[in-house]
């Protein structure tokens, strides 16, 4: 799906890349001793997908730090 929306040239609605990381969650969560080294590759791509838009308006390390900051789950909080 992520290549189909890559190739179009367009950005997909605000929802989709969302749905597409819980859907990489859930194939990323263990099942026996099944572990898919592929999963981060495939958030980037989905990440890719879903920011093109924004791809020329960024240079490289910016484009980078964005898709990273995308796929990378929120720093939590430190408890005090």
């Amino acid at each position: 799906m992520a290549l189909a929306v890559f190739g179009s040239g367009q950005a997909p609605n605000p929802d989709w890349m969302p749905a597409q990381l819980a859907r990489l969650n859930e194939a990323a969560a263990p099942h026996a001793a099944c572990e898919l080294p592929v999963i981060a590759s495939l958030r980037l791509l989905v990440a890719a997908a879903a920011e093109q838009d924004k791809r020329a308006k960024l240079s490289d390390e910016a484009w980078r730090q964005l898709l990273q900051n995308d796929v990378s789950p929120p720093a939590k909080a430190a408890a005090h």
